[in-house]
């Protein structure tokens, strides 16, 4: 299901067709994983035991090293509506300075009219359905979580909405913007879901280190040990020793799975 999600847009007649063409079932594949999940299941039983815990000074490493993995920035859900001076401009003639001056003043109108809007109360998703020239007009002016930037004193987002962007973090959940004019477009911002930013200590984090640490080192001493089972036969390829050690697994009973003696040689 993941990879049908991540390389197949979610959709199963997609996956069929990819299927198709190489000649396999979903049902040998599910064999396939099935047996490869057997066989990382025997390897952990195995070698798990025989990693070491880390110590406290290489957890203390990798959490200085990695701190990005232990901490969130802020992100705020933006409702947004867009005015651009150019949806008032007719390109299909040279742009005088007169015409500039018209649409700037059209512009402001439209915005204007969305400010009176929501001070009556109506809801912010309506007035952008009704008011909002930007792209996310059909979505009542929804963009979803914006994550902040590194520095305050700009805006996460660029071009033209890098302003109104940045003011987007001086709002409180629920806060509405005034108007904004940057990038010669008209603005008005909302703030809505606010999940503040976060970064565990060390303390917090030791355990998911931990496991992280033991996880590599089993990785690496499951390598070493296919690999040293492969220098004792002689077979071309670590593919085809992987593929003789799945065959070797015999097919599942009443969904019990078994694995072959043979594996512990």
């Amino acid at each position: 299901k993941d990879r049908i999600n991540r390389e197949f847009q979610g959709r199963e007649t997609l996956y069929e067709k990819y299927l198709s063409k190489q000649g396999r079932t979903r049902e040998e594949v599910r064999e396939r994983l099935r047996r490869a999940i057997v066989i990382d299941s025997y390897l952990r039983d195995r070698l798990l035991p025989f990693v070491p815990p880390p110590q406290r000074n290489e957890l203390l490493h990798y959490y200085q090293s990695h701190r990005a993995e232990f901490s969130r920035p802020e992100r705020r859900e933006m409702w947004l509506i867009e005015v651009p001076i150019e949806e008032f401009l007719a390109f299909r003639k040279p742009i005088t300075r007169a015409d500039e001056q018209a649409a700037t003043k059209s512009a402001r109108e439209k915005i204007e009219a969305a400010a009176a809007a929501l001070a009556k109360g109506e809801s912010f998703e309506e007035v952008a359905k009704a008011y909002s020239l930007g792209p996310h007009r059909e979505d009542g002016g929804a963009w979803g979580f914006i994550t902040a930037s590194g520095d305050r004193s700009k805006g996460p987002l660029q071009g033209r909405w890098a302003e109104p962007s940045r003011i987007l973090f001086e709002l409180e959940s629920g806060e509405t913007s005034d108007i904004i004019e940057s990038g010669k477009c008209y603005f008005i911002v909302r703030a809505g879901k606010v999940e503040p930013g976060m970064e565990a200590s060390f303390q917090d984090a030791q355990p998911q280190i931990a496991d992280t640490l033991k996880q590599q080192r089993f990785a690496r001493l499951r390598a070493d040990f296919l690999q040293g089972e492969l220098d004792k036969i002689t077979i071309g390829s670590l593919d085809d020793f992987m593929q003789k050690v799945m065959n070797a697994i015999p097919p599942s009973k009443d969904k019990a799975v078994t694995v072959n003696p043979d594996l512990n040689r």
